[in-house]
């Protein structure tokens, strides 16, 4: 279990043993206002758990993208009470993966119900950096999660100080590339960002990425670049352009580099048996990748 060396004096306060009665502050979930967290409750599970309540805006028709912003608002929430993460330090997702279980499609999920995350990371943090790798399980009812779990899903990533973020964001700029290098403080991507020709080869179709800001995940979420949830949500909705009628089995989400709000981003679609792969490609690099899998053809026809 990482322990974050973070100053105890900026870090939230730690719920009592009972956990913390009704909803989770919306600090805790990195929003403004308390009607954009969707979690209703926490309750310690061990030491390297917190079993959470949750429930979906009546409004919003249930998807995998919302399980996964259930699961990115408990990550966060775990980081700050369990890892001791403060509240200044700055977030980056490495992946985002969620997968359903059962004969349901994951729009019969209920709305409300329970995830349990467990913290999965060996080590300690270095230098006020906290890495994280958080396993989630969601359960049914409101009680303490029994039985089966109807999806599991995965979130790593890191807290980064301020300081040391603001350089990897002064270090994505095309022309900070060479002082990036020299200072050995680069943007989150693999050492060879991935050549966007691969992405548009093939591909069912290209389109703009426009950021949905009436969407309930995206709202009261001000970042300085393309936020990860709205790529989760780009993906699923080409899903069901290009594979309508398909039951979505899992959803895994890749971030390699900043997506900057003020340049053109473009996503490509393509399709690969029965994955769908979404890429989001700007300044000639893949900056984000979403893989798809679905049931095989046919079988949500033979559930009903």
């Amino acid at each position: 279990m990482v322990i974050a060396e973070v100053d105890e004096g900026h870090a939230p306060p730690l719920p009592g043993e009972d956990g913390l009665d009704g909803a989770v502050p919306p600090e805790l979930v990195h929003k403004v206002e308390q009607r954009h967290g969707w979690l209703t409750a926490s309750t310690p599970n061990g030491e390297d758990a917190i079993d959470f309540g949750y429930r979906l805006p009546g409004d919003l028709r249930p998807g995998a993208a919302e399980y996964v912003e259930v699961q990115r608002q408990a990550t966060h929430a775990l980081a700050h009470l369990l890892l001791r993460v403060p509240f200044e330090s700055r977030a980056m997702l490495s992946s985002a993966d969620l997968v359903f279980h059962g004969d349901e499609p994951g729009e019969a999920a209920p709305r409300a119900g329970r995830a349990r995350l467990r913290t999965r990371v060996d080590g300690r943090a270095v230098r006020g950096v906290a890495h994280i790798d958080v396993g989630a399980e969601f359960f049914a009812g409101n009680d303490a999660p029994s039985g089966a779990c109807f999806a599991t899903g995965r979130i790593t990533g890191k807290y980064l100080p301020q300081r040391l973020y603001d350089r990897l964001r002064t270090a994505a700029a095309p022309a900070a590339s060479k002082a990036a290098a020299e200072s050995g403080v680069t943007d989150p991507a693999a050492p060879e960002h991935e050549t966007a020709a691969s992405a548009l080869v093939d591909a069912l179709a290209v389109e703009e990425l426009v950021v949905d800001r009436s969407n309930p995940i995206l709202a009261d979420h001000e970042t300085d670049h393309v936020d990860g949830m709205a790529v989760v949500c780009a993906s699923e909705e080409m899903a069901s352009r290009f594979m309508p009628g398909r039951r979505l089995r899992g959803i895994t989400t890749r971030f390699i580099a900043f997506i900057e709000k003020a340049e053109p981003a473009r996503l490509a679609v393509r399709q690969d048996g029965e994955r769908l792969i979404v890429s989001v490609v700007q300044r000639g690099a893949v900056r984000a990748e979403t893989v798809m899998r679905f049931d095989e053809a046919g079988d949500r026809e033979d559930q009903a």
